[in-house]
């Protein structure tokens, strides 16, 4: 058979005068590779540059970069075979994607506050919430769903930062969830430092000085059947380390809001001589990317395609 591929997209929400240069300086995982050059690539009629065969990963893969707005999406295609032995079926999805159109800020619901000089919008509707972040960070939206707010790179690991995930709870409460956490970090020999608030008028559980790469602090709500987490990291220490994370903290949760879930329906089905045939077996969602598969298959929000 073909051989294996793996492709995972991943966006970032970059400032207005973003490059694809900058965007790649800043967000490549192969940075020795793609200092320069690049072959051009057309993605739904935009610019893109694509670097087959980066040594990087267990594997090496291929990296395609392109902005949409001030948006910019990495593609990672991941196979032991070289490219051009996956170029045909690789470049047959690449060439099916459709960039959706985004305006955040002209759509934000009244619930979300306005962004300022200092702050950007965060709108997820499909998780169900809106916040403000500083113009100095970007947002990364990772494959698995997690959000994170990082300064200038995913690699920062100094300045304070934050993951958001949110699941399913499926009937569970905070109560349960919140002994879920404890007993985890109990069976490790931590004793977690429990302390209760509430983020957007929802009760909220905080676990404060938790050891790791860095200190770190973690919060964790119900709401509308679904658990939000976030986790908060580095916590410095004592001075002004300290300080700017309470903080980008308080500054985070205080921004906040919960909205109704946005259910996010699927583009009407294209005609058959549109679909483009591959063996892809398992896609994941990822907001604002629209892709088509398989026979007869209509458009699909992905994130991750496994194919071969």
């Amino acid at each position: 058979g073909e051989p294996n591929f793996a492709l995972t997209i991943t966006w970032f929400d970059l400032a207005a005068d973003a490059t694809l240069r900058s965007f790649i300086d800043a967000h490549s995982e192969c940075p020795d590779t793609t200092a320069t050059g690049g072959q051009p690539f057309q993605i739904d009629g935009g610019e893109a540059l694509i670097f087959p065969n980066a040594p990087c990963g267990p594997y090496g893969g291929t990296y395609l970069f392109t902005l949409v707005e001030s948006r910019g999406y990495r593609f990672t295609i991941e196979s032991m075979a070289s490219y051009d032995e996956i170029r045909g079926n690789v470049e047959a999805i690449l060439n099916s994607v459709h960039f959706t159109p985004f305006h955040a800020a002209e759509s934000a619901p009244a619930r979300c506050l306005p962004p300022t000089d200092d702050a950007r919008l965060l709108l997820e509707g499909a998780n169900g919430y809106c916040l403000l972040y500083p113009h100095s960070y970007i947002a990364a939206h990772l494959p698995d769903g997690a959000t994170e707010l990082v300064t200038q790179s995913l690699m920062n690991h100094t300045d304070p930062r934050v993951s958001i995930a949110v699941e399913e709870a499926n009937g569970r409460t905070l109560e349960q969830v919140a002994a879920d956490w404890e007993s985890i970090y109990a069976h490790q020999g931590i004793d977690s430092q429990r302390g209760s608030i509430t983020v957007d008028g929802v009760a909220a559980m905080m676990l404060d000085n938790l050891p790791g790469q860095d200190l770190n602090r973690r919060v964790v709500l119900v709401h509308n059947d679904r658990v939000y987490s976030f986790f908060f990291t580095p916590l410095g220490d004592e001075g002004d380390a300290r300080a700017n994370m309470e903080a980008f903290y308080q500054d985070i949760l205080d921004s906040f809001r919960f909205l109704e879930a946005v259910v996010v329906q699927p583009l009407p089905r294209p005609d058959a001589a549109d679909v483009v045939e591959t063996d892809v077996q398992f896609i994941r969602a990822l907001v604002n990317v629209n892709m088509r598969s398989g026979p007869g298959a209509t458009y699909g929000i992905v994130g991750s395609v496994f194919a071969g």
